[in-house]
């Protein structure tokens, strides 16, 4: 058990992870979990989504969630239960489960200190059991059978208090609506455009995404300047003053081998990731997020096997790249008499003198080769600057990430500030 500092981005990201399970005890559901619930249900039919809310009008007059995010869920056939005049909050997901003590949205919007404690697996269990009625194995709570079998003991002899009933009942839907029906001709005052913006910033992130040293055959090395000036214009002309590491065979081979990983992170890109103009950065859907992460894990994953079939034509290509500097070093040193060795010189001498500059001349180790490959990867949420941005909206709109009425409530939301600016 652990207290820690809990923020709506946690509900969230906790939300997204899930696989099996969510179920959500809380006075009211915002925009953004609504949205990830709802965003859930649609890639994943089969998860057990649950909210217990409380569907009072002074709940929601008080900023604890909006009535959209209940309809939005109900529509979609999500199990919407209720408990009147409540302030409990907790969240449980086959993964981890919190309670977690919130203000209203209107008093605060993100805590500064501690304010949640992770729920042991016994206790996670029993809620699951006790209050939504749903069946348990050991396997999905990570705990021993003998563990499983003392909670079952404990569920059996529990007695709920006259105040929680055991399960909360569905939500009456003909008293909710008039509830909505209320906050809609009446609705209550928005604290600020802060909530608009972090509606949308639980939905998008900004990812900086880039890789480098995938083309090790792309390498090369420098001949020395001391050397090179002893070359006329017309030998400089001629000569190769940067050699590659792999001769031209060398380079097909790799770049063959190199080639389909190429693709996929071009294709990772465009699967994943949509770039705004306006911001020059790439965006990214919050709930692809996990995807795109472990298909970075992948790419690193090939390349490491990769190496172990590059590494072969490395070792030799580093071995005929003194050869090849040498060629380059004896050149100038033939052919630009009196600058560099006199036309009589001993061929010989010339050679050996040139394959003792190639020596001397650093290269690449097999190790920094194969190391230079590198994943930069970053994310960061879209600020309230961003958002009053018309052309970023509009581009968010542009790529399917905001609808069209999404758009024009930000739009109109900033404007409104502007005049009374």
């Amino acid at each position: 058990m652990k207290i820690t500092t809990f923020n709506y981005r946690k509900i969230v990201d906790l939300c997204i992870e899930a696989n099996e399970y969510i179920y959500i005890i809380s006075p009211g559901i915002f925009e953004e979990i609504a949205e990830t619930l709802l965003e859930k249900k649609r890639n994943n039919a089969g998860i057990d989504i649950v909210c217990v809310v409380d569907p009072t009008e002074t709940a929601f007059r008080s900023h604890h969630g909006v009535t959209s995010s209940v309809s939005k869920l109900l529509d979609v056939g999500i199990e919407i239960r209720e408990l009147l005049d409540h302030r409990l909050s907790f969240i449980i997901t086959e993964r981890q489960a919190f309670f977690f003590f919130q203000s209203n949205r209107s008093v605060e919007e993100d805590p500064n200190g501690p304010n949640a404690v992770e729920i042991p697996a016994l206790l996670k269990a029993f809620f699951i059991m006790q209050i939504f009625k749903r069946p348990m194995n050991p396997k999905l709570l990570n705990v021993t059978e003998k563990e499983f079998g003392s909670l079952l003991v404990l569920h059996n002899s529990f007695k709920t208090d006259d105040e929680l009933p055991e399960t909360p009942p569905l939500l009456d839907k003909q008293a909710f609506e008039k509830v909505a029906d209320s906050i809609q001709k009446n609705p209550p005052k928005s604290p600020d455009t802060r909530r608009l913006v972090q509606v949308y910033t639980t939905r998008i992130r900004f990812v900086e995404f880039e890789v480098k040293g995938i083309h090790v055959e792309r390498k090369t090395v420098k001949i020395p300047n001391k050397i090179l000036n002893l070359a006329d214009t017309n030998l400089r002309n001629r000569i190769k003053a940067t050699i590659s590491i792999l001769d031209e065979d060398e380079i097909k081979r790799v770049s063959a081998l190199m080639e389909p990983l190429e693709v996929k992170i071009k294709q990772l890109r465009s699967d994943y990731l949509k770039n705004v103009s306006s911001r020059n950065k790439n965006v990214i859907l919050v709930d692809k997020l996990f995807e795109f992460k472990r298909e970075i894990q992948k790419i690193k994953k090939d390349y490491d096997e990769l190496t172990k079939q590059v590494i072969k034509t490395l070792n030799e290509a580093r071995k005929k790249l003194e050869d090849r500097l040498a060629d380059q070093i004896e050149k100038i040193f033939t052919e630009n008499a009196p600058f560099g060795f006199p036309e009589d010189s001993d061929s010989y001498f010339i050679r050996m003198r040139a394959e003792e500059e190639a020596r001397d001349i650093k290269k690449p180790t097999l190790d920094s080769l194969l190391k230079s490959f590198k994943i930069t990867y970053r994310e960061f949420d879209p600020t309230w600057n961003d958002f009053q941005d018309k052309k970023f909206v509009e581009e968010l709109y542009s790529i399917g990430f905001i609808n069209a009425s999404e758009r024009d409530k930000i739009v109109s939301e900033f404007e409104a500030i502007r005049v009374l600016q």
